[in-house]
Formats: structure tokens, C-alpha cells, sequence
């Protein structure tokens, strides 16, 4: 056994519009179908000569081929592809069906021969030994109508004319045939959105220009206390004004005629009586001869009192 490489191409797509259009494509149009989903189909101890089967969309060229499985040896083969005439055989220059040998060939000689009328694509081979690989045998292409719709199947069927290994034995072979369906591919359309006008709002910040602040931090400035230690000062000296003691002159008492002799009575009034009866202020005590040291006296004391108001006062004190 051996599986087949599943095949993938998109060969139609629509152009894509630049900015305003839709972009449109194919999905998977051209698919081959691989060997190991056929299992079923395959024969047990037989040579499986197996046809493709394909998808393939409408107008596309496929490549289809045709591939052995299960080869127990063969040297000489006759077989026939036959293929639906809505089909088209793609040729080379010279007219002659464009095939490429698959390495279930080995290194046989093989000769490819294309009958239009009946459809029939024909391959023939020989060799001295027997080829017992597996896989393509040969590959051919085929183009789908272009008015091809969806779910048309093109059959392909295959004829073993012979095969025969290198002693000329049959080597027992089965046909699977195969089919080209035709599959509308999904186009997936995606539409550009429209241009979107966008209006950019540009805001300009002017800053506001605010004054400083100013934050004064007065520092108090320490308050030094001197204790000054206070020495009192000492009292001026006062040198004393001299006193100067006006003796008053000596006036001589006017001699009042007494007709009784004055008694000098001493009351507690300080008043004495006259011989009329009247009172006369006494002297208080002083004689007048005592005049001159009680006026001495007067004066010592008022110069004493006149010290002791100008002197300062001691604190002390």
C-alpha cells in the first residue's frame, strides 16, 4: 500500500480590487482524493492498476494519474485509460498527449499513443526484468469545461489489455477506475471598508503663567538674655550747700505803755493776757535773749532736712 500525496491548487481568482472593490478567490478547487481513503476499493494479492479521483473546478486543468499498488512484478503491459469526451487531453508542440512515466515504471520502456476519436490513452511497456515498485505509473492532464457546473463527474476507466512479468505469466491485476467532479469553489468575498474621514481636534495648552509662591520662613532669631550683674551704684557725695544763718537784727520791742505789770502766763493756748484783757501771742517760750541760738538751731535743721531730700536713696536700705 501506499498513499498518494493529496494535491492542492487555486487556479482561478478574481482580481482584487485596489482600495474600493472586493477581493475574490478560490478555495480549494483542484484536490485529489488520497489512496488511503480508497482502501475498500483495492483487491487483496492482485496488482491494483488505480485511476485518480479528483476534484476540480469549472475550466481548470488537473493532473490526474495513474498508480499501481500492491505490484508483485511485472515486465510487459498493454493498458488503456479511457477518458469522457467532454474532457480535454492537454498536448504538447508536436500534438502528442503530454505524459510524464511515474517510478512504478522502473526501467522499462514505456510508449504513449493517444486515440482522440475513442478517447483511449494507451501505454505500453516492456523490459528484461520485472518492475515491482508501487505508485505513479504515469501522469496525464486533463482540462474541465469551462461551462462545467457543480457536481458534474467526468468517469475514467481503465482496460488491462495484458500484464505479464519477465517469463510472459499473467500477473493478476484489478481496475479501480476513477472520476473528475467538478466543484464550484467557495469564493469568499471581502468587501474594504469604506475610507473613514477622521477629524483630528488639535487643543493647544497655554499654560497659565501664576506668580511664584513665595514662602518666607522667618526664623526667630534667639533672644539672648544677659543678666548684667547689677553693681549699685554709690551715692553721690553731696557736699553740702553752706548754710548760711541770717541773724535777724535785733529789733528793739516796742514799749507799749503798761499801766499793770504783764504776767506772762503760760496756757495750754500758748496765749497771754494783757493787762486790758486782751490776748497777745505768746512767744512760745523763747526769751529774747535766747533769740540769737534758737535761730541758730532753725537753720542747722533745715540745712540737715534740704541733705536728706537731695541725697539719693540706697537700695539697701
Amino acid at each position: 500500500m501506499f498513499s498518494l500525496k493529496k494535491t492542492s491548487a487555486i487556479l482561478c481568482c478574481a482580481a482584487a480590487l485596489a482600495v474600493f472593490g472586493a477581493a475574490a478567490f478560490s478555495a480549494n478547487a483542484f484536490e485529489t482524493v488520497d489512496l488511503n481513503e480508497r482502501s475498500s476499493e483495492l483487491k487483496a494479492d492482485k496488482v491494483n492498476i488505480i485511476a485518480d479521483q479528483v476534484y476540480a473546478a469549472p475550466g481548470e486543468t488537473v493532473d490526474f494519474r495513474v498508480s499501481l499498488s500492491g505490484n508483485t512484478g511485472y515486465a510487459d503491459c498493454g493498458l488503456q485509460l479511457v477518458y469522457d469526451p467532454n474532457l480535454t487531453v492537454k498536448v504538447g508542440e508536436d500534438g502528442e498527449p503530454v505524459m510524464e512515466p511515474g517510478p512504478a515504471n522502473g526501467k522499462l520502456m514505456t510508449e504513449f499513443t493517444l486515440n482522440r476519436d475513442k478517447q483511449i490513452i494507451a501505454l505500453g511497456s516492456m523490459g528484461s526484468a520485472n518492475c515491482t515498485d508501487d505508485g505513479t505509473l504515469y501522469t496525464v492532464h486533463f482540462q474541465v469545461p469551462d461551462t462545467a457546473k457543480d457536481g458534474d463527474t467526468y468517469p475514467l476507466t481503465i482496460n488491462v489489455l495484458h500484464l505479464l512479468d519477465r517469463d510472459t505469466y499473467d500477473v493478476p491485476s484489478a481496475a479501480v477506475n476513477g472520476w473528475i467532479k467538478v466543484r464550484v469553489p467557495v469564493v469568499t468575498t471581502t468587501s474594504a471598508p469604506a475610507p473613514t474621514t477622521t477629524t483630528t481636534v488639535t487643543t493647544t495648552t497655554v499654560p497659565v503663567t501664576q506668580p511664584p509662591v513665595v514662602t518666607t520662613v522667618t526664623t526667630p532669631e534667639p533672644v539672648i538674655v544677659t543678666t548684667a550683674e547689677t553693681t549699685p551704684a554709690p551715692p553721690p557725695e553731696t557736699t553740702p550747700e553752706p548754710v548760711t544763718v541770717t541773724t535777724p537784727e535785733t529789733t528793739e520791742p516796742v514799749t507799749e505803755p503798761i499801766t499793770k505789770k504783764t504776767t506772762r502766763d503760760i496756757n495750754p493756748n500758748n496765749v497771754a493776757t494783757t493787762a486790758q484783757g486782751g490776748t497777745k501771742p505768746a512767744v512760745q517760750g523763747v526769751k529774747t535773749g535766747d533769740v540769737g541760738s534758737g535761730a541758730a538751731a532753725a537753720g542747722l535743721l533745715l540745712a540737715v532736712t534740704a541733705a536728706a531730700l537731695v541725697a539719693p536713696k540706697r537700695k539697701d536700705q
